[in-house]
């Protein structure tokens, strides 16, 4: 067993975080790998506080630390509980209905199975050509497969022009309307989104535009909660692509309007106490590091926290 540390009447945890604070990586040299030397380390002049003051910053930091991890355990629970709840959800609907057995598995016995392109129109959007800059840089939203990503898109990172509209594939989709991407890098094909304004799409991005008897929240769940098996459906020798044809063949278990609704109105629930807690997880962290700095430079008395603490 390796022989206890010498702090020098430090305390450790203390020691800990102020390495977090002091950062030694930019004390690191290298091009290809770089590497910090310790003779560089052991010059380095630092001013530690008293050791009641090291106690009480250490316990500080620690009790910022703890609540951070406290809500990480939620949220994991919290996406646990969400996947579970749509697995249910979608075999066995919201009414306690008796179920029966169909070609994707056990669905209540008043729903039906259909197919994606039975209950919407697909269509796919275009790109204007870059070497025109006058069809860039305008005020229409245009859609990448990478801002497809599970949520309500409300802008984008491109816009086009009017011109650009004109004269290219793009058309304007409306607001509300289903997109998943049919194609990208990574992770990015089959996922799922909404769009919270009117926009164009690239060609990338299959828009589902669903009939007035679907509740586009239901679907974009089902489709979310399918993603790894939505992916297998793609084909192509160097990269497995989906296209209208595929995405028009995804079958869908499909109760009546109210109960679609129902399922949606309650997994958006579980979305909104996971970004609840994601926002909050967020905060916790720039607290902590806006602390860090505070407390490692004494621009905050740790004097009332050290009677309390030491």
């Amino acid at each position: 067993m390796d022989a206890p540390k010498n702090f020098y009447g430090n305390d450790p945890l203390f020691i800990s975080y102020f390495l977090n604070y002091l950062n030694l990586g930019k004390y690191a040299s290298g091009v290809s790998v770089p590497t910090l030397n310790r003779n560089i380390v052991h010059q380095l002049e630092v001013a530690f506080p008293p050791l009641p003051e090291q106690k009480t910053i250490a316990h500080t930091l620690q009790t910022i630390q703890k609540a951070k991890e406290t809500r990480q355990r939620e949220l994991e629970l919290e996406r646990e509980r969400k996947a579970a709840l749509m697995q249910y959800l979608f075999t066995h609907g919201t009414r306690n209905e008796s179920r029966k057995q169909t070609e994707i598995g056990e669905i209540p016995e008043i729903w039906q199975v259909v197919k994606l392109g039975q209950i919407s129109q697909i269509t796919s959007g275009g790109t204007p050509s870059r070497s025109n800059a006058k069809y860039w840089n305008g005020d229409i939203p245009w859609v990448k497969t990478g801002e497809v990503n599970y949520g309500i898109i409300t802008d984008t990172e491109e816009k086009i022009t009017k011109e650009g509209l004109e004269n290219s594939a793009a058309k304007i989709i409306p607001r509300g309307t289903l997109l998943m991407a049919m194609y990208g890098q990574g992770v990015t094909r089959g996922k799922v989104a909404i769009l919270g304004i009117d926009a164009t799409v690239n060609q990338a991005c299959a828009a589902i535009l669903l009939q007035e008897n679907i509740f586009n929240d239901y679907v974009f769940y089902f489709l979310a909660g399918n993603y790894e098996k939505i992916r297998t459906l793609g084909y192509g020798a160097n990269q497995t692509n989906l296209n209208s044809m595929i995405i028009k063949s995804i079958t869908i278990p499909l109760p009546i309007f109210s109960e679609q609704k129902d399922i949606a109105i309650t997994l958006k629930a579980c979305d909104r106490k996971i970004q609840a807690l994601e926002k909050e997880i967020t905060l916790i962290d720039e607290l902590f590091h806006a602390m860090l700095e505070q407390l490692m430079t004494g621009k905050i008395s740790t004097q009332p926290l050290t009677e309390i603490y030491v």
